[in-house]
């Protein structure tokens, strides 16, 4: 397989560095379509009773609230999501994808070498740390940045590069393309990834 093939079926394996946030980001993702579908009832899984207005499930125990718990309010959630006022299903998605950006970076950095890719890899989480837009330093971006034809521009530094202030995930990439870039990443690391055999 040439090295810019991606297999439809590519998976990071679970010896992976990335395999956590991989599957999290993955599984994440189907809940956020599960949220956002208006025709889709969620059922709480102990007393398979729909989820509704004034209903709360548990999140976890935390020694910062006086009651010890923290419970995620499912009508307000659902109500909020599902008008589209105050966020979106593509606001949420890209947040969910500069969270894993982050993540993956915050693992790996220290083994990141100094390839086109990673500087694209670096640009792109610095991105999504800075409200998902671009954010280049003065004398940034400093070396060539590119990946699978997507090209950060080092010539043109700071507030002059044209990607500057402009949004990363959802516009300059896609959040499948994280996927794939992660799938890159690893390859690059000499992590293991693999394929899903078809059904």
């Amino acid at each position: 397989m040439a090295p810019d093939t991606v297999p439809d079926n590519f998976w990071i394996e679970k010896a992976n560095r990335l395999y956590d946030i991989s599957m999290t980001l993955q599984a994440a993702s189907l809940g956020l379509f599960l949220v956002f579908d208006q025709e889709v009832a969620l059922y709480d899984l102990t007393t398979q009773r729909p989820l509704g207005p004034g209903q709360t499930f548990f999140l976890g125990a935390q020694k910062t609230v006086k009651s010890g718990k923290i419970n995620v309010h499912i009508g307000r959630l659902l109500t909020d999501a599902r008008s589209g006022k105050h966020f979106t299903s593509g606001h949420m998605f890209n947040s969910l994808f500069c969270m894993g950006l982050n993540a993956a970076y915050e693992l790996v950095k220290d083994d990141l070498d100094d390839s086109p890719a990673c500087h694209f890899f670096r640009h792109v989480r610095n991105a999504a740390s800075h409200r998902n837009e671009f954010f280049f330093k003065n004398d940034q971006p400093s070396k060539p940045a590119e990946w699978r034809g997507l090209t950060i521009d080092h010539f043109r530094k700071g507030a002059s590069n044209p990607l500057f202030g402009t949004p990363c995930v959802g516009t300059f990439i896609d959040v499948g393309d994280v996927c794939v870039l992660l799938y890159d990443i690893s390859r690059l690391l000499g992590e293991p990834t693999g394929e899903v055999p078809s059904p």
